[in-house]
């Protein structure tokens, strides 16, 4: 470009029309010289201080454009897709100066210019990388041209680490009788707790437990679990004689098992098992009541006395082999044992010969 400068002189004679003249002078401009550049940063607001994003903090983003150049940038505006809410002046750029685009102190005060992380960065791992990517864009032209130009510029900002975990605990409540005997039922509690910091999905609760009911869940199964969430399942089952007549106690513990979907290169399963617990039936005492009866009260010479021998249980659990040991009236009486005696049912006699 030529800047073209004429000059012009104009006087009056002692006699005579005015004379006058003029000079041009031809400038060499240098060339335009249109530069720019971009950058977009983004500012960890660290409200635990540990160091990567968590859930609910928020990155403050800003941007900033030199231009070393010879020529006007103007007609600037600034779009981000992460940042749907930004809105920021469109201004104009002088040679060889810089602004910076963001919250106050910046030269362009923006709105919008935040972002709040979410459960779901930390779930997907920040699409895979850990960190919160995403890439700006400034659009702009210049006075002697009307094209829009366009520059980028990304930032990425670190997630706290996927740290997966879930707990089960389990408790056990006796229904019925103060003392637990058959038929009354025992209900199984168990609470799931995602200890993690990821979303824990397709979460199932079992138990090895025989005669145990079916496990149901508040919510149903499967469960999903965001951190810190909790689930309360239950089942119950009902005691019968083989337990009592076991003599032990109910010892069982129950597993949890989930999925961390978001982890890489696949989900990965997370398992963890519940406490013992212990529900202890009561037996009772031994308690075998015998007795001897005869059909004849007021014997004579030559009658014929006919014993009758009879035994009961009077304990919760069945006793078994019970033997009749001897009886000295009448001699040589042989009475075959009683394989099983149940609990608290009348009274069986021995089959006795002799």
């Amino acid at each position: 470009d030529i800047i073209t400068n004429t000059a012009t002189v104009t006087g009056t004679p002692p006699s005579g029309p005015n004379v006058s003249d003029n000079s041009s002078v031809d400038v060499n401009l240098p060339p335009s010289d249109a530069q720019f550049s971009f950058d977009k940063s983004g500012n960890l607001v660290d409200s635990n201080g540990s160091g990567s994003g968590s859930v609910g903090e928020q990155i403050v983003y800003s941007f900033s454009m030199e231009n070393p150049g010879n020529t006007t940038i103007t007609n600037i505006v600034i779009t981000d897709p992460l940042l749907p809410s930004l809105s920021c002046p469109t201004t104009n750029l002088l040679p060889g100066k810089t602004k910076v685009w963001g919250s106050a102190p910046a030269d362009v005060i923006c709105t919008g210019n935040t972002y709040t992380i979410t459960q779901v960065d930390i779930d997907n791992r920040g699409d895979g990388d850990g960190d919160i990517d995403n890439t700006a864009t400034t659009s702009f032209n210049t006075p002697a041209d009307s094209t829009i130009r366009t520059r980028t510029d990304s930032s990425a900002t670190p997630n706290d680490a996927p740290i997966p975990g879930l707990d089960i605990q389990k408790t056990a409540n006796k229904l019925g009788s103060q003392t637990l005997v058959v038929g009354d039922v025992i209900l199984y509690t168990f609470t799931i707790t995602n200890t993690g910091n990821v979303t824990i999905t397709d979460i199932s609760v079992s138990d090895p437990l025989p005669g145990l009911s079916t496990i149901t869940c508040t919510g149903g199964q499967p469960l999903s679990l965001a951190p810190t969430e909790s689930a309360t399942c239950a089942a119950t089952r009902t005691i019968v004689q083989a337990d009592l007549d076991a003599g032990v106690c109910i010892k069982n513990t129950a597993s949890v098992m989930g999925t961390d979907a978001g982890a890489a290169p696949g989900s990965t399963t997370i398992v963890d098992s519940s406490n013992e617990v212990e529900v202890c039936p009561d037996v009772g005492q031994p308690d075998i009541v015998f007795e001897k009866s005869a059909d004849v009260l007021n014997a004579k010479v030559g009658d014929t006395i006919t014993y009758t021998f009879t035994v009961r249980n009077d304990r919760q659990a069945t006793i078994t082999h019970v033997r009749f040991d001897n009886d000295t009236l009448p001699s040589g009486l042989v009475c075959a044992d009683i394989e099983s005696l149940p609990p608290n049912t009348r009274a069986l006699s021995f089959a006795c010969t002799g």
